[in-house]
């Protein structure tokens, strides 16, 4: 998002895109990783098979580390160093989300239910490690400290809205709509930062 500059439209631009990215980070977590384990605790599921849902669907965060390297060694510099896997890793976010709707009694359906949160969640750490390189390599260091507080700032929100809303329609409406409308969201960012070059040139 935007030259080498940190002032004006451009800084501006790398801050707001930044924390957008995060926010979408946080749809996920909060519908899987916090409103899900209280809905299912509430549907009678035990503590231990709440944990071993919790405790295998963020292994892919564990892994991070292996995804880095993949992005500094396959690149595609006229799409941008990073903005191709922050757009596949968005849009593969989006359409894994689509995939809960093949869950009609999560309850009943754990494995299937594991699964595509991994999937997901697979997704989701990509594009944090993506847009991570991407800030560290076009935020001028003196700026680094302020956008990560953008960026962190943006994923509390995305989880804690994700959380509350996704909270309030798992027993309403079900994990297909709750998922439907994550993924939509997930999405609207996918093509908003479509719209965005990652620098000049």
């Amino acid at each position: 998002p935007g030259g080498a500059g940190g002032a004006g439209r451009a800084g501006r631009t790398r801050f707001a895109i930044a924390t957008l990215l995060y926010f979408a980070q946080g749809i996920p977590k909060g519908l899987l990783q916090i409103a899900m384990p209280a809905w299912l605790a509430s549907q009678g599921m035990s503590a231990y098979a709440v944990a071993s849902y919790l405790s295998i669907v963020i292994l892919p965060w564990v892994f991070k580390m292996l995804t880095g390297p993949l992005m500094d060694r396959y690149q595609y510099p006229a799409m941008g160093l990073r903005r191709p896997w922050v757009l596949g890793a968005q849009l593969g976010m989006a359409l894994s989300l689509c995939l809960l709707t093949c869950v009609d009694d999560p309850v009943n359906q754990m494995t299937l239910l594991t699964a595509i949160a991994v999937f997901v969640n697979v997704f989701a750490a990509t594009q944090d490690v993506a847009v991570d390189g991407m800030a560290i390599d076009l935020v001028p260091e003196s700026e680094q400290g302020r956008i990560n507080a953008f960026m962190s700032c943006g994923k509390a929100v995305g989880w804690s809205a994700s959380a509350a809303l996704s909270g309030a329609m798992l027993g309403t409406v079900g994990l297909g709509t709750t998922a439907l409308l994550g993924a939509a969201v997930s999405f609207l960012v996918f093509l908003i930062f479509l719209g965005v070059r990652e620098r000049e040139g």
